[in-house]
């Protein structure tokens, strides 16, 4: 039956197809919601299954509402009640608003039934003290919000409020801080972020220990010590490199698969503990050589998995190069070192240990 059997798809396939062919056959309106567009236009050519399924619809991304956009509403609404409001409390409803129209608009009712015709700053303080709303916002603007933070429980705030869990935050903190702080506050805040990605690894071991709440404070309180370091207000927030996992020119399926099979580890754990090493020891911009093959060597990589640690096409006159040369240093033979009477004399023991064992 196995010779019988012919293809087996692997997970979902046609769906893009079939979407392509609905939104072109159909005469009902469609409305499709998407939290993250990027894995609708998968992996690989994404910017093609973008532009094919943009050819027949049409693309309405939700944006928070800006600050002075709901300072204007809520005069409007607050106008046309007949209600006045102070300055300052107004300042004060708009600064704990997460950029929600329809949260402006339940404040306001609040605040009107429980004053006449006036609010003022204690009733925004006591409704302040009273609702707690379960808002998140986007991970670019809650660390914007942090890096520009006067203190550190506004930060903790923004951070508290996104919609990344701990580990990817400090990820993105990771990536962002070497734009956004200086060569020194990277070198005050380093322990702290070493502790705070130890205090994370915790968390399915000792359920007793808070590593969520310290892997997030940690480096959100460490960044706010750096004040002089910070830009104002021009910090540009950039998706972490390490985190585009399936479309990167390095990317092997059988390659993660095959190391972690061999060091006798899953490959969630290799991908995360063991391929960043592996790939920081290959970095040309840390004096890395494609020619250099001790590590691969060592590792039991093949010359195409050498090529795809350091982004080379394998049918690129460098790819061919190299395979050339490392299938050379493959099938040369190892030299043997002539005895020296200066050694001293080995010990006949096979089951005695030497440091050549630890290499």
């Amino acid at each position: 039956m196995g010779s019988e059997e012919g293809a087996v798809l692997k997970g979902d396939s046609g769906g893009k197809a079939e979407l392509l062919n609905l939104l072109n056959k159909t005469e009902n309106p469609v409305i499709m919601t998407c939290n993250d567009p990027m894995k609708l236009w998968g992996r690989g050519n994404w910017r093609r299954n973008r532009d094919r399924v943009n050819r027949v619809s049409e693309n309405i991304t939700f944006e928070r509402v800006g600050p002075a956009d709901l300072r204007r509403i809520a005069l409007r609404v607050l106008d046309s009640e007949g209600i006045g409001i102070d300055p300052g409390a107004l300042d004060a409803l708009i600064r704990r608003n997460p950029g929600d129209l329809r949260a402006l608009v339940k404040d306001l009712q609040s605040l009107s039934v429980t004053t006449s015709d006036h609010v003022d700053m204690a009733a925004v303080s006591e409704l302040s003290g009273s609702v707690l709303r379960d808002s998140q916002i986007n991970v670019f603007e809650s660390l914007k919000r942090a890096y520009n933070s006067d203190s550190g429980l506004l930060a903790s705030e923004a951070v508290l409020n996104s919609d990344k869990s701990p580990d990817e935050m400090l990820a993105w903190f990771s990536w962002n801080n070497q734009s956004a702080i200086s060569n020194r506050g990277l070198e005050e805040i380093s322990g702290a972020m070493c502790d705070s990605d130890s205090y994370l690894a915790t968390k399915f071991t000792n359920r007793a220990f808070r590593s969520w709440y310290w892997g997030s404070s940690l480096p959100t309180q460490a960044i706010a010590a750096v004040t002089d370091s910070r830009n104002d207000g021009g910090v540009f927030i950039s998706f972490p490199e390490f985190l585009r996992r399936g479309g990167e020119t390095w990317r092997n399926a059988d390659l993660i698969g095959r190391l972690a099979a061999s060091l006798g580890t899953s490959k969630a754990s290799f991908r995360e503990d063991l391929w960043p090493a592996l790939l920081a020891i290959n970095d040309k911009s840390l004096g890395a050589s494609e020619y250099d093959f001790t590590v691969s060597k060592k590792i039991g990589l093949s010359g195409e998995d050498h090529l795809a640690i350091f982004g080379i096409p394998k049918t690129s006159k460098v790819g061919k190069s190299i395979l050339e040369e490392f299938g050379q240093i493959e099938e040369m033979p190892e030299k043997q070192e002539a005895p020296s009477s200066d050694k001293v004399e080995q010990s006949n023991d096979e089951s005695q240990s030497t440091l050549d064992s630890f290499g």
